[in-house]
Protein backbone atom coordinates (compact mmCIF):
# COMPACT_ATOMS: atom_id res chain seq x y z
CA UNK A 1 0.00 0.00 0.00
CA UNK A 2 1.38 3.50 -1.17
CA UNK A 3 -0.92 5.33 1.20
CA UNK A 4 -0.80 4.42 5.41
CA UNK A 5 -4.58 5.49 5.58
CA UNK A 6 -5.81 2.73 3.07
CA UNK A 7 -4.05 0.28 5.20
CA UNK A 8 -5.63 1.13 8.25
CA UNK A 9 -9.07 0.89 6.66
CA UNK A 10 -8.20 -2.64 5.13
CA UNK A 11 -6.97 -3.99 8.16
CA UNK A 12 -10.25 -1.94 10.15
CA UNK A 13 -12.60 -3.64 7.72
CA UNK A 14 -10.93 -7.23 7.99
CA UNK A 15 -11.43 -6.19 11.76
CA UNK A 16 -14.95 -5.37 11.41
CA UNK A 17 -15.79 -8.72 9.48
CA UNK A 18 -14.15 -10.85 11.59
CA UNK A 19 -16.02 -9.88 14.64
CA UNK A 20 -19.30 -9.83 12.52
CA UNK A 21 -18.02 -13.56 12.08
CA UNK A 22 -17.72 -14.09 15.82
CA UNK A 23 -21.18 -12.21 16.45
CA UNK A 24 -23.01 -14.77 14.09
CA UNK A 25 -21.26 -17.71 15.37
CA UNK A 26 -22.11 -16.91 19.06
CA UNK A 27 -25.66 -16.43 18.32
CA UNK A 28 -25.95 -19.60 16.37
CA UNK A 29 -26.68 -22.61 18.97
CA UNK A 30 -24.51 -25.08 17.99
CA UNK A 31 -21.07 -24.20 19.05
CA UNK A 32 -19.21 -27.07 19.00
CA UNK A 33 -19.73 -27.46 15.59
CA UNK A 34 -18.36 -24.13 14.93
CA UNK A 35 -15.29 -24.31 17.76
CA UNK A 36 -12.81 -24.81 14.75
CA UNK A 37 -14.25 -21.49 13.16
CA UNK A 38 -14.16 -19.43 16.30
CA UNK A 39 -10.83 -20.23 16.87
CA UNK A 40 -9.74 -19.49 13.37
CA UNK A 41 -11.67 -15.93 13.68
CA UNK A 42 -10.08 -15.63 16.87
CA UNK A 43 -6.23 -16.23 15.47
CA UNK A 44 -7.18 -13.88 12.27
CA UNK A 45 -8.09 -11.55 14.84
CA UNK A 46 -4.92 -11.70 17.12
CA UNK A 47 -2.60 -11.48 13.83
CA UNK A 48 -4.50 -8.30 13.25
CA UNK A 49 -3.49 -6.66 16.65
Amino acid sequence: FDNPMNYSISILNKYQIGLFGIKNIIENEDLTENEEKINEIYFELMELL
